[in-house]
């Protein structure tokens, strides 16, 4: 899993590269996409290739690579996973028979590397149902919303009304198949408030994280999304009761005067849970 918040990191960025290990981001992404130039693909590969062991030595955190799309690319970025020290991988403009084609491929490996689809155009949230249970190995769907208004011929916009039915959508799926959903990137890396106000109305609806492209944004993001001091008290006192004699067995029981049944008592597992596992899901 992903966590609350996921930082990309431009794979040709020597100086973030090295860096990266003292962020404090649930999931570090190592871009070999959009920010790294057709010219700078392998040298990025290499770079990558050679600072993974190092990382891995430095940091707990959880590694990822975004991948290209076009065939001549993909696979070549697929060898990276050969080191053993890449937890996901982050497909770009994801499509149910890419997925299927991806799964195969680390089949073929052997390699239990993990997949996140990011949905960025509108084949893509057409096809979300199927995406979602494209493999076993999807555990996140990201919004890539600036690809997303492109390809829905629309501006893109600071409130978000545009890419709204898109959100929901990612959301309900996530939510129905077991997945993370992570909202797109917040594109003003200055506006600190804005950034804390998306996050927190992309929480109300249903997003479990949020996508980062700076460092200063991944404290406002997990402040947001990681379980506060009230709920996780609130979710320790629902699994206590839950788990007493008396309430074992029963549909439905009450605590202070509320009525606890099986969903109530899931949600608070599923807070302990993000808390224990830094952000991550059951």
């Amino acid at each position: 899993m992903l966590g609350v918040c996921s930082l990309f990191v431009p794979a040709s960025a020597p100086r973030m590269i090295n860096a990266s290990f003292t962020f404090s981001a649930n999931s570090l992404i190592f871009d070999l996409e959009d920010s790294v130039s057709l010219e700078e693909k392998d040298s990025a590969r290499i770079l990558l290739q050679e600072a993974l062991p190092l990382l891995s030595e430095l940091t707990d955190t959880h590694i990822a690579i975004r991948i290209n799309s076009e065939d001549e690319l993909w696979q070549e970025d697929l060898e990276l996973l050969r080191t053993n020290l890449v937890q996901t991988v982050v497909i770009p403009k994801a499509k149910t028979n890419r997925l299927k084609e991806i799964a195969a491929k680390l089949d073929q490996m052997n390699i239990d590397t993990r997949i996140a689809a990011i949905i960025e155009d509108t084949q893509s949230l057409e096809e979300l149902s199927h995406i979602a249970t494209a493999t076993s190995r999807i555990t996140s769907l990201l919004l890539g919303a600036e690809d997303f208004s492109f390809d829905l011929g629309v501006e893109r916009t600071m409130e978000g009304e545009e890419i709204r039915y898109a959100r929901m959508r990612i959301a309900n799926a996530a939510a129905a198949h077991g997945l993370e959903a992570l909202d797109t990137p917040y594109v003003d890396t200055k506006d600190f408030e804005g950034l804390a106000q998306e996050a927190r109305y992309v929480k109300g609806l249903g997003f479990t994280g949020k996508l980062a492209i700076s460092p200063l944004q991944i404290e406002i993001i997990q402040s947001i999304f990681n379980p506060t001091e009230h709920e996780l008290r609130w979710a320790a006192l629902v699994v206590e009761a839950a788990n007493l004699p008396e309430n074992q067995g029963k549909g439905a029981f009450s605590l202070h005067g509320k009525m606890v049944d099986l969903p109530v008592i899931r949600r608070a597992e599923k807070i302990l849970a993000r808390s224990a596992g830094k952000g991550e899901q059951l």
